[in-house]
């Protein structure tokens, strides 16, 4: 009995190829088969695409020209609120400048010495503290006035015993002129009754007699000239000297004036607000034991009660904002809390809109900005000068209106329409419709469309329609 041939092939080894008989064809790598069956894949899905882009207008028949892959929304009733956003900085409306003294110095004070021109703050009141009309909120150290006061005093005093002196000595020069005119004077009269002898002396006695009279005259009448011509030469020096102690008495009264300057006094009541001043590279607010300079604006006493918002609006949104609109005012550092406020004033003139010097940027220039102050209703000690807020400007509101997005408007002229879907994967309808107010995302409409209808969105994009 012949032996069963094995079910299976000898395994061999892995260097060994099985050999081909003659006539037998070559057998193809394995790699060569994938890329293959790769290629015709790929030729495959290039033919698929083809078809189906072929047939998509076919597919957009079928299904309502595509309508129904558009997005919709339904008009729903809801209220309607345009409002325009400005950003500004608060201020008071009513309030008062608290600066450093300005001195006033006497005609030798040498102001760029630097005395008097820096005054060391001694005391002042709490920032955020409510003062009253005429209380003291800032002192002033007032050593140095009163240093100056006692040199003026020492100064009138001594420009008064010059008076004094120059007045002896003018009447002493005076009294010496006028007693050598007297006896000018005297010798003019002995001439004059010599002269009577004439007739009984010679003819020469008689002309010397002569000629001593007429000069005796003319001696009497010059010292007499002289003395009166002295006596207003020494009233218009002694008019110097009293210019003098006057204009020394003006210097003592403005030392005392400004000694009584070293203590402020606020003219209103209201609120302590410190001020920021620029002071060694830095910004920073004043404290008791600094030196402020004259004239320096340091404090500020605000009525909380009328706080302003003064706003920057661009120009090209100014046609949309009026005094009376009302608005709701938010602080930057509360962003929580809400103010009720209203415009009082829209600017006649724009200003750069480009923001300050420093930080300008090239087309900040072409940038025209208007100001508009908002006052705020209410009052609160949250609200302060300086800080950065901004206002919800209400233009227009509607309530209880048919709203449907923006996005649904198409606009023909003066007229407006909408596309409604219709039911059943229909061509959507076309319908005219009155739009009345409109903010930033939605639109009233008065008539032509009914609430829960669906509109397309994008319709002015839909090409045909």
């Amino acid at each position: 009995m012949a032996a069963e041939a094995p079910l299976t092939e000898p395994i061999r080894p892995a260097s060994q190829e099985p050999s081909l008989g003659p006539g037998q064809p070559a057998l193809s790598p394995p790699h060569s088969a994938s890329k293959a069956l790769l290629a015709a894949l790929f030729v495959g899905g290039l033919v698929l695409g083809y078809v189906l882009y072929d047939r998509l207008p076919s597919i957009g028949s079928e299904t309502g020209s595509g309508v129904a892959q558009l997005a919709t929304a339904r008009a729903e009733r809801g209220d309607l609120r345009w409002t325009l956003r400005l950003g500004g900085t608060i201020s008071a409306e009513s309030f008062a400048a608290i600066v450093a003294p300005r001195l006033r110095f006497g005609r030798r004070s040498n102001r760029n010495s630097g005395r008097g021109s820096q005054m060391t703050l001694i005391n002042m009141a709490e920032p955020g503290s409510r003062v009253e009309a005429g209380s003291i909120v800032a002192e002033f150290d007032r050593q140095s006035q009163q240093e100056r006061i006692d040199d003026q005093q020492a100064q009138v005093t001594q420009a008064e015993s010059q008076i004094l002196f120059r007045q002896a000595n003018l009447a002493i020069e005076l009294e010496n002129t006028r007693q050598q005119a007297r006896v000018a004077k005297a010798a003019h009269q002995k001439a004059a009754l010599d002269s009577r002898t004439a007739e009984v002396r010679s003819a020469i006695e008689a002309e010397i007699l002569a000629l001593a009279v007429k000069e005796t005259e003319a001696t009497s009448k010059q010292l007499d000239e002289e003395a009166r011509l002295l006596e207003i030469a020494q009233q218009a020096a002694l008019r110097q000297v009293e210019i003098e102690r006057d204009q020394q008495r003006v210097d003592l009264d403005r030392a005392e004036m400004n000694a009584k300057k070293m203590a402020v006094r606020t003219p209103i009541s209201g609120t302590v607000v410190m001020m920021t001043l620029f002071r060694s590279g830095t910004f920073m607010q004043v404290a008791p034991g600094d030196e402020v300079y004259s004239g320096a604006y340091f404090m500020q006493i605000v009525d909380p009660a009328r706080m302003l918002l003064e706003a920057s609006l661009n120009q090209a949104d100014a046609q949309n904002i009026r005094p009376g609109q009302k608005a709701e005012i938010r602080l930057d550092a509360y962003a929580d809390k809400v103010w009720k406020g209203r415009v009082v004033s829209v600017a006649a003139m724009t200003g750069s809109g480009g923001g300050s010097r420093r930080f300008r940027t090239g087309t900040g220039e072409h940038v025209r900005n208007i100001t508009v102050k908002l006052a705020i209703d209410e009052s609160d000690s949250l609200i302060i000068p300086d800080l950065s807020a901004s206002a919800d400007v209400l233009l227009e509101a509607e309530t209880d209106a048919l709203l449907v997005p923006r996005e649904a408007l198409t606009r023909e002229g003066d007229d407006w329409f909408v596309l409604v879907r219709s039911e059943g994967g229909q061509e959507p309808e076309r319908r005219s419709v009155e739009v009345g107010s409109r903010n930033e995302t939605h639109a009233a409409v008065n008539s032509g469309l009914q609430e829960g209808e669906e509109v397309i969105l994008g319709a002015v994009r839909m090409a045909g329609l």
